[in-house]
């Protein structure tokens, strides 16, 4: 039998449990003004029990565990009520119970070493300078410059915070320290100064190559900085209408995307000539959604790279047009400058 003593709180029904098996975990119990810290072993709630390691042999008594939180006394000023202090054995007088240079509130809350212990792990480095998100900076330091110990990236810009502070000198609290809509992390990846605004930016992106595909794609366009980080390439996924047998076939359908509108953009794939023909001509065709047809694109041949001008996105594919257009009987249909298939 395991026996839940509330101390107060709301009632939790006692447990049958069979010899060498687990409790089971019963729903927290309410008090109000308090907050529920755990079941323990004893009455004076110093010996806490482990549901997920424990395995019950004899009749169990657990208690609950509560913190005050009415109480908003702080003694010492370090953000931990004295109630908390209480519970986790610190010193109410001392804002670093340890000595270890964190406060004993930022070793609860923020990192959650043990407040008591300025050596937590024992390997011989004071809390306060390790590091433990492994970002290259101590936790003192992060702490002194409000960043999160515990993760890399505080502000998920694609840079360390270890980056931000000791190499770009870029804000490590703020995604875009230029505040002109492009990222810290993008702007090093573009080559230019997270530090300095920019309106436009020169984007090239180049799709990440497959193991079974034989064409890479890559865009180069002008953008605004809040149309940076939405350029993307990714592959269709469509069979119907490109698939691996057609005619011409020599690579996979990619849509290329980006918010908002755009002058010129220059779409390219690079394309492996050892499996063309000596006739081949390879070509970029546009996949005209209203009409479900191909659209041949004006397009550039430099070395093993197929290349054309476009005013917007949608779907694109590199064909060899010469085996493409032998199968079909051509019906005159010309649109501006465009032919098309049928």
């Amino acid at each position: 039998m395991v026996k839940f003593h509330s101390n107060g709180g709301s009632n939790i029904a006692d447990q049958l449990v069979k010899e060498g098996a687990y409790v089971n975990v019963p729903d927290i119990p309410l008090r109000n003004g308090y907050a529920f810290a755990g079941w323990y072993t004893d009455a004076a709630t110093t010996k806490l029990f482990n549901f997920w390691e424990t395995t019950v042999n004899s009749n169990l008594q657990l208690y609950a565990c509560w913190v005050d939180t009415n109480d908003k006394t702080d003694t010492d000023g370090d953000g931990l009520t004295d109630a908390l202090e209480e519970f986790y054995k610190t010193d109410k007088t001392k804002p670093d119970t340890d000595g270890d240079g964190l406060s004993d509130y930022e070793e609860v809350v923020l990192l959650g070493t043990d407040p008591t212990n300025p050596d937590t792990n024992g390997n011989g480095i004071p809390d306060g300078d390790e590091d433990t998100d492994g970002d290259g900076l101590s936790n003192l330091h992060e702490i002194k410059l409000g960043t999160n110990p515990i993760a890399k990236d505080t502000d998920e810009d694609g840079l360390t915070d270890a980056e931000e502070v000791n190499i770009h000198r870029t804000d490590p609290k703020l995604a875009d320290t230029d505040q002109d809509g492009v990222s810290d992390g993008k702007e090093v990846e573009l080559g230019t100064n997270p530090l300095v605004a920019e309106s436009q930016f020169t984007v090239k992106l180049t799709s990440e190559p497959t193991n079974t595909d034989t064409v890479v794609p890559t865009v180069e366009m002008n953008l605004s900085g809040e149309q940076v980080e939405t350029l993307c390439i990714t592959p269709i996924e469509n069979d119907t209408f490109f698939p691996e047998d057609m005619p011409g076939y020599m690579g996979q359908a990619y849509d290329f995307h980006v918010d908002g509108n755009f002058q010129d953009a220059l779409i390219s794939f690079q394309f492996d000539p050892s499996t063309l023909g000596p006739d081949a001509e390879p070509t970029i065709y546009h996949f005209d959604d209203k009409q479900q047809l191909l659209e041949e694109m004006p397009t550039t041949i430099n070395g093993n790279v197929a290349s054309a001008h476009v005013s917007h996105f949608s779907g694109y594919i590199l064909i060899d047009k010469n085996a493409h257009e032998e199968t079909f009987e051509w019906i005159e249909n010309w649109d501006g400058d465009h032919k098309y298939w049928r």
